[in-house]
């Protein structure tokens, strides 16, 4: 096991190297890239108009995208007010999290890891505007 200690001289050591050698930064990212947990985000709050194309649309400028997806209810076809977005790389992820609330279709929604759980204080976000 690597201590806390050890761990952040690990770090610094990574982002010397990665500084001076182009190549070991392309290391690095292509091991961050496999994760898809450390990629997929969570959104919640979404109007019922929102639409795949227009979460595609608002998240493609963090970064290009794998997949993003609206999740509909199979029953009635409405929008259950949330959906999935996976960036092809971790930066896109990274970039999209520094601003986890976006006004989407008039709503302001939330945007998380999804492997972070739902992560609910049980007030509902989705009607704020």
């Amino acid at each position: 096991m690597v201590s806390s200690g050890s761990l952040h001289q690990l770090l610094d050591l990574l982002q010397s190297a990665s500084l001076q050698h182009p190549n070991v930064l392309d290391a690095v990212r292509s091991v961050a890239d496999r994760d898809t947990t450390r990629r997929k985000l969570f959104v919640r709050g979404l109007s019922g108009e929102t639409t795949t194309d227009t979460l595609s649309s608002i998240f493609s400028s963090y970064g290009e995208l794998d997949e993003a997806i609206v999740i509909f209810d199979k029953n009635t076809g409405r929008s259950k007010g949330y959906g999935f977005v996976v960036f092809k790389h971790v930066d896109g992820a990274i970039l999209a999290l520094k601003e986890p609330s976006k006004k989407i279709d008039g709503r302001m929604t939330v945007t998380q890891l999804a492997a972070a759980g739902s992560g609910s204080t049980g007030g509902d976000v989705s009607a704020r505007k």
